[in-house]
């Protein structure tokens, strides 16, 4: 695939997939693009093969970019967009819609207003050749969670998402047929360094025969889980990448209720993820319990250098978890940005 635009009189920009050689310079770019961004960390080039280049999900034909070319030796990156098709159905790819994503786009603002940034996105679908089309969506491979519990690249807690204050890249967006999906899609952040107290273990939930314990990628839970999208017992030791987590065990050893939370790149934050208590066991002071522990937990251990936490993250939904927003609220979590799900269909 070749794409060819004219930029200016002794130039031109010329877009290709991704090929090894151009690590270094992708990695550069990325790390000047998205400096801005909430939460993000600088990578390396070995983050990002590890990371993206690695995963099983990543076709190199789906990461394409845009390079400035002035007739000489030299070249310039300056735009990117990459985009996924279903993954195998298989590992942590099995629990989710086998759907079409692009995770990011992104022109250098000395390029915009020059079609770069159209041609790139048109590159990216016509490589997916099929709609629908998910943008920055919570479920994409590699930029997220979906593979096990470490920090996105840039983003929310959960996913390398788009900021609802980026309205320039929305727009940008909706004139080409995205629109807008799930609203109240929020992140939500706890500044306490005191940790709460470890609560009492409900006697409620003893005399129906759970039993509380933890977990971690140093000794991963084993045993099973009644959801359509099980998690923890597949996460293992996540690679050596720590997280840790406090569950409610039935007689049978399944896990009926869980609170896990990942060190983030920076120092001294915590992110929490997939806080989820079975529907029967719920208004019984399960999620109270389990949140109230692992608050506790998480912040007397520590970041994963053993740094004091001073911030814990959650990425929810304002409206599909109201219940749990309002138990974050109460142990003094606030929103602290919205993200933005797009879809083309």
């Amino acid at each position: 695939m070749s794409i060819e635009q004219r930029a200016g009189r002794d130039q031109r920009v010329l877009l290709r997939p991704f090929e090894l050689p151009d690590l270094t310079a992708l990695v550069a770019f990325w790390n000047f693009a998205f400096a801005d961004q909430r939460n993000f960390h600088p990578i390396n080039a070995e983050t990002f093969r590890r990371r993206v280049l690695d995963a099983s999900a990543t076709n190199a034909a789906g990461l394409i970019l845009a390079w400035r070319e002035d007739g000489s030796d030299d070249r310039q990156l300056v735009g990117i967009v990459h985009a996924f098709r279903p993954p195998p159905a298989a590992d942590f790819y099995r629990n989710w819609t086998p759907n079409h994503y692009i995770a990011l786009l992104y022109v250098h603002p000395a390029f915009r207003r020059q079609g770069i940034g159209s041609r790139l996105l048109q590159a990216a679908e016509s490589w997916l050749y099929y709609c629908p089309v998910h943008f920055a969506s919570q479920a994409q491979p590699v930029y997220g969670v979906v593979e096990g519990p470490r920090s996105p690249l840039f983003g929310s807690s959960e996913r390398m998402g788009l900021s609802a204050t980026n309205g320039v890249l929305i727009d940008f967006l909706a004139k080409r047929g995205y629109l807008s999906i799930e609203i109240g899609d929020v992140s939500m952040e706890r500044v306490d360094t005191v940790a709460p107290d470890a609560p009492d273990f409900p006697p409620s939930l003893a005399e129906i025969g759970l039993q509380p314990i933890r977990f971690s990628h140093r000794r991963p839970f084993v045993g099973e889980e009644l959801t359509k999208l099980p998690t923890v017992s597949q996460w293992g030791t996540n690679q050596g990448d720590p997280y840790g987590g406090v569950g409610l065990v039935d007689r049978e050893g399944t896990l009926r209720g869980h609170l896990a939370w990942y060190p983030m790149a920076q120092t001294g934050k915590i992110a929490l993820i997939n806080f989820r208590v079975d529907p029967p066991l719920r208004g019984q002071g399960a999620g109270k319990f389990l949140l109230d522990w692992g608050l506790n937990a998480m912040i007397s251990d520590g970041d994963r250098e053993g740094n004091p936490v001073q911030r814990v993250e959650i990425h929810t939904h304002l409206q599909q978890n109201a219940a749990a927003v309002r138990l974050y609220r109460s142990r003094g979590f606030e929103v602290v940005d919205a993200w933005v799900n797009l879809v083309k269909t």
